[in-house]
């Protein structure tokens, strides 16, 4: 049994099923209805990269890598994910900006990456601002449209025999002794011999009634987006400000802000007003861009950095997946093989260790 339908308890429903489990989903909105949707879709920890430890650059490196053989199966649904690769440029506008730059990529030199400085910068994204100082380049990384993403794993699940039903919160938990053998919706008793609880920030109150302690929060995320520029980017842009996307139909998605506000999911014209002049600084040409559209996500902090994965401390047979933050559609693949795994071998596998729900207890 999974509950949550977001990115990562898709992904997970989906592996589950490969290894041969009988699942069922339990979504209480609609799929990809949270911050799964409301993403940005990048496969690369940019805002992350070298500063959340070996374990998170492992489930990053691994969860990359699972992309590169489950996105062609993916296509065998019909949903069009919209996979794209492109260079990512990280700019600086001030030199405070390029010296974070050099303490975040002067020791990777030109491994993963190469420095441009000045003119340089305009001759590989001729949109960007002439008053751009540095920009490290890191080629050929991914993203995709999170929304699609989440629903092409749901068909593919579908596909492996995964009963999927939306609107159906959770209403009680059947329990005996130390197992929840059913958890009870407003239509009908799910009997389950294994339950995941993958439900972002809403993961710590379905703990709670359980008794255990899940230290996830929300973190509101807003974006939005601006028709053009009139000549498309040839990038993905990222900054301290802002992040430009390239998309379709000439659109460039900019996000995205970080806010500790609770459970409140709604957009600000104060936050707008701050990307859309991030956006402006980055590339000139979007500052008349008409505003297509806005929206927000709360995506599911950890009190460490790092997602929390595992079996939920003094239960037998209940299992967690959320934490993530801004990193769920990236490690949505990783996440789910090894928690499926771990919940059909019956024991975590030993790459969850660092995930472990149990490092919270008092």
């Amino acid at each position: 049994m999974v509950v949550g339908g977001g990115v990562i308890g898709c992904a997970t429903a989906y592996y589950l099923a490969r290894e041969g489990a009988d699942v069922t989903l339990l979504e209480r909105e609609g799929l990809a209805g949270e911050a799964s949707g409301a993403a940005a879709g990048m496969l690369a920890a940019l805002s992350d990269e070298g500063e959340r430890g070996p374990a998170f650059e492992e489930l990053s490196r691994h969860s990359l890598a699972l992309y590169e053989t489950l996105l062609p199966e993916l296509a065998a649904t019909g949903v069009d994910v919209r996979h794209r690769r492109t260079d990512v440029l990280q700019i600086a506008l001030t030199e405070r900006e390029a010296s974070d730059l050099r303490r975040r990529f002067g020791a990777r030199a030109e491994s993963d990456g190469y420095w441009l400085r000045g003119p340089e910068i305009l001759v590989v994204e001729p949109q960007a601002s002439p008053k751009a100082l540095a920009a490290y380049v890191l080629p050929e990384r991914q993203y995709v449209d999170p929304h699609r993403l989440t629903h092409a794993l749901a068909e593919a699940a579908r596909r492996l025999g995964v009963l999927i039903e939306t609107r159906a919160p959770v209403r009680r938990f059947r329990r005996a002794g130390g197992r929840v053998w059913g958890v009870e919706t407003p239509a009908a008793i799910h009997e389950a011999d294994a339950v995941l609880l993958a439900c972002g920030p809403w993961t710590a109150a379905l703990a709670r009634r359980l008794g255990a302690y899940v230290p996830v929060r929300p973190m509101r995320g807003q974006m939005l987006s601006l028709k053009g520029p009139p000549r498309p980017l040839r990038n993905l842009i990222w900054s301290a400000a802002a992040y430009l996307v390239p998309r379709e139909n000439g659109q460039t998605f900019v996000g995205a802000t970080v806010e500790d506000v609770g459970f409140r999911s709604r957009t600000t014209r104060s936050a707008l007003r701050a990307l859309r002049r991030g956006a402006e600084a980055l590339v000139p040409a979007l500052a008349y861009a008409e505003q297509l559209s806005d929206w927000a996500g709360l995506r599911p902090a950890s009190p460490d950095g790092l997602p929390i994965m595992g079996p939920l401390p003094g239960w037998e047979n209940v299992w967690v997946s959320t934490g993530h933050f801004r990193n769920g559609i990236l490690q949505a693949t990783a996440s789910g093989q090894l928690v499926a795994g771990s919940i059909v071998a019956g024991r975590p596998a030993p790459a969850l260790a660092p995930f472990s729900p149990a490092r919270f207890r008092d």
